[in-house]
C-alpha cells in the first residue's frame, strides 16, 4: 500500500515548465482574442441595442475565453509564487492581489461580455430601461476592470521586491517585474481615460512582456519545490 501511495505521488510533484508553458500560451492567446474584441456603438439611441445585439454572440465567444485565459494566468502565477517561495510575505502578498485581481477582471469580463447582451436582447421594447441599466453596468465594468488592472500590477510590484533580494537573473527580472507594475498602476490609478479596447490592448501587451519573462524563467529554471 505504501509502494502504491509513493507511486501516485509521483504524479504530484511540481513542474515548474507545464506552468511556465500554461503562462506563455495563454497569454499570447489572451492578446489575439483581445485584438479581435468587439465594440458596439452604442451613442445612437435609435439602434444602440440593435448594435449590441449584433455583436452578442462574438462578444460572448471572446469574453467566454479572456475569462478562461485570465483563469490560466492565475494558474500560471500561481505555480511561480510557488517557485519564489510563497511562504515569504512578499510572495504571499503577490499572490493574494493577483488571484483578488483575477476575480475583478473575470467579473468585468462577464459584464462586458454577457450581460451588456442579454440587456439589449431581453429589454429591447424598453428601451429607457435598458440604456440605463447599461450605463449603471458599465460604470460597474469600469471599477471592477480598474480594480483587477490595480491589483495584478501590485502583485507584480510585490514579488518584484522580493526578487531583487536574489542575485543574477532572478534580480534582473525582479527589476523588470517592478518596472512593468510600477508603469502600469500607475497609469490605472492616475489616467482617467475609460478602459476600452485600445487601452486594454496596450496594457496587455506591456503584461505580455512581463508575463513571457517570467513564463521562460519557469521553463528554463531547474525545480526545486516538492509538494
Amino acid at each position: 500500500m505504501t509502494d502504491l501511495q509513493n507511486n501516485s505521488l509521483i504524479h504530484l510533484k511540481f513542474n515548474g515548465k507545464i506552468y511556465g508553458w500554461i503562462l506563455a500560451i495563454s497569454s499570447l492567446l489572451a492578446l489575439a482574442f483581445i485584438a479581435h474584441h468587439p465594440e458596439a456603438d452604442l451613442h445612437n439611441s435609435a439602434n444602440g441595442l440593435e448594435n449590441l445585439a449584433a455583436i452578442g454572440y462574438l462578444g460572448r465567444i471572446v469574453h467566454g475565453t479572456l475569462i478562461f485565459m485570465v483563469l490560466m494566468f492565475a494558474v500560471g502565477f500561481s505555480g511561480f509564487a510557488l517557485r519564489l517561495g510563497i511562504k515569504h510575505p512578499l510572495v504571499m502578498s503577490g499572490w493574494i492581489a493577483y488571484i483578488i485581481g483575477t476575480i475583478a477582471m473575470i467579473l468585468a469580463a462577464s459584464i462586458d461580455g454577457f450581460l451588456l447582451a442579454d440587456i439589449s436582447d431581453k429589454m429591447s421594447d424598453n428601451r429607457q430601461l435598458a440604456y440605463d441599466l447599461i450605463h449603471y453596468s458599465m460604470i460597474y465594468n469600469q471599477i471592477l476592470a480598474r480594480l483587477g488592472f490595480s491589483l495584478m500590477a501590485a502583485a507584480s510590484l510585490f514579488w518584484g521586491v522580493a526578487m531583487i533580494h536574489f542575485s543574477g537573473i532572478k534580480r534582473i527580472i525582479g527589476l523588470c517585474s517592478i518596472i512593468i507594475g510600477g508603469t502600469s498602476l500607475a497609469f490605472v490609478l492616475i489616467s482617467s481615460e475609460r478602459i476600452d479596447v485600445r487601452i486594454l490592448l496596450f496594457y496587455m501587451i506591456a503584461q505580455l512582456i512581463w508575463h513571457l519573462i517570467i513564463a521562460t524563467w519557469m521553463i528554463r529554471t531547474k525545480d526545486n519545490v516538492a509538494i
